[in-house]
């Protein structure tokens, strides 16, 4: 892993780099329910962070969203997707395919893939979360983690190992 990685990866939920970022404020809520840096998110299957208490798709996708823009500070890329000044290179159903299931998907997948883009990001996300919603892992009565220290060891990629 290189220095730059690294330095996301131990960033503070409360670092003033981060909270420029951060636009919904969401931090905290995440620090109620545990997370402390921003490898926190990055290690954790999209799956899980949707059945994190109080944390909504909305709220999801928000602060996937904040972690592309502190990956990726340069959105010229972005702006010309946007204005259809260059082609989307990346197709949603290749993706997910090529990453295995839905399921399995972390949230470090879609942030640090080099040919990520925001409206990528957002296809790729609303397309996990429908197949989240569909699958035995949702409860529509209940999350199925309260805190992050509840999620499963084995299903959070430990960064410093990699």
């Amino acid at each position: 892993m290189n220095n730059r990685a690294k330095t996301i990866y131990n960033t503070s939920i409360y670092s003033p780099e981060w909270a420029e970022i951060d636009d919904y404020n969401h931090r905290r809520l995440y620090a109620i329910l545990g997370f402390r840096t921003l490898g926190d998110f990055l290690g954790m299957r999209v799956y899980d962070f949707l059945n994190m208490n109080q944390n909504d798709s909305g709220y999801a996708v928000n602060t996937i969203l904040d972690l592309y823009n502190f990956v990726n500070p340069n959105n010229e890329i972005d702006e010309a997707i946007y204005y259809d000044a260059i082609e989307q290179p990346i197709n949603t159903r290749r993706w997910i395919a090529e990453h295995g299931s839905a399921e399995n998907i972390t949230i470090e997948e879609i942030i640090f893939d080099p040919l990520m883009n925001k409206e990528a990001l957002n296809n790729i996300f609303n397309s996990i979360c429908r197949a989240f919603y569909k699958s035995s892992e949702y409860s529509i009565r209940q999350y199925k983690y309260a805190y992050l220290r509840d999620v499963p060891k084995n299903k959070r990629v430990p960064h410093e190992q990699k």
